[in-house]
């Protein structure tokens, strides 16, 4: 799976030296460098430390460097439950973490308990991203911005907590504005970023080409959408891509995926009742793929929640063909939708 997290261990990793023995420590530099390019390139940093919690993060602001580290986990506790408590915080799977530590009994520990987690001594920022696999990675505009992003959510989950009135409420307040629109020739890099990262909210795991991308957002017979959501606590970026195959009549839907960011925001059906309606307007049989990848059962969900029904299974039985209802559940009457309909995104 990509990689999407890089636990950082700090004694003798991030910098040289044992805090908790008093030791004189010195940043290593190429280690902030990694770190700094990681960001770059939408890779999140966190921590994984055996270490006194205050002390640690006393150092790491007094080195300028807090904002790029999300969700540390500093305590003495195993270097495997850190995490997994990462990984659920940031709601990523397991297996798209890495682990940096110089302790060979800490990366064996956390390989041995927490399977497709990869862990690594660090030498160099360039043999850690070449490691990693990301040193040849194209950044992008949201890629950038990807630790923002996810601040914003820590300021959310917050106010979350703090609020006392029922959910739906909260929703409300957060007055959220969900925006779908035709994707531009400059926006593939970002789809084929989305497609290759996500992987709970996604229909069928097809990996897509920049090339066959470019084909798909050039055809006549193709709609290829993309959905950002922003609310009171700022942008959320891209967060959702639609593809389907529309023939007079006939319309299937080839890929539907969502950013696991948004699933506790209650707007994960609204691009799919969206295609619904859509199809319904033109008339058109509305069909469905989905192919289970052993991650993504919660699509399949979505489709049943949805009002679709499962007609038949293709190839070798791990694709279901899903057919639309006639008519799409309303949008929750908290998100504002807005559509940007291009002339010649429907026959």
């Amino acid at each position: 799976m990509g990689l999407k997290c890089v636990a950082w261990d700090l004694d003798n990793t991030f910098w040289q030296g044992v805090l908790s023995e008093g030791d004189e420590l010195n940043v290593v530099e190429s280690a902030v460098a990694a770190i700094k390019a990681l960001d770059e390139r939408g890779v999140l940093n966190s921590i994984a430390s055996r270490n006194d919690e205050t002390l640690a993060m006393q150092k790491i602001e007094a080195l300028g460097l807090r904002e790029y580290f999300l969700y540390p986990q500093i305590g003495w506790g195993a270097k495997s439950e850190a995490l997994k408590r990462i990984a659920a915080s940031l709601n990523i799977g397991l297996d798209t973490l890495a682990l940096v530590d110089d302790d060979a009994f800490e990366r064996a520990e956390v390989t041995a308990s927490c399977p497709g987690v990869r862990a690594y001594t660090f030498k160099s920022a360039e043999s850690l991203l070449r490691d990693l696999g990301v040193s040849d990675m194209q950044p992008t505009i949201e890629a950038r911005e990807r630790r923002l992003l996810y601040l914003s959510e820590v300021h959310r989950q917050q106010a979350e907590a703090d609020f006392t009135g029922p959910r739906q409420e909260f929703l409300k307040s957060l007055n959220m504005e969900m925006r779908i629109w035709h994707a531009a020739p400059d926006e593939l890099i970002r789809v084929e970023e989305l497609v290759q990262r996500t992987n709970q909210l996604n229909s069928t795991g097809r990996l897509y080409s920049y090339q066959e991308l470019q084909a798909i957002a050039s055809s006549d017979t193709h709609s290829l959408l993309l959905a950002s959501l922003s609310d009171l606590f700022g942008d959320y970026g891209t967060i959702g891509v639609v593809l389907c195959e529309r023939a007079h009549g006939q319309w299937k839907l080839l890929l539907l995926l969502m950013s696991c960011r948004i699933m506790s925001r209650g707007v994960s059906p609204i691009m799919l009742n969206f295609v619904v309606d859509m199809a319904a307007r033109q008339n058109a049989e509305l069909t469905a793929v989905f192919r289970d990848t052993g991650r993504n059962e919660a699509m399949a969900m979505a489709y049943k929640m949805a009002g679709f029904v499962e007609v038949e299974r293709e190839g070798s039985g791990d694709e279901r063909l899903f057919r639309a209802p006639s008519n799409a559940q309303p949008f929750p009457a908290y998100v504002v939708v807005s559509y940007e309909e291009p002339s010649r995104l429907i026959n």
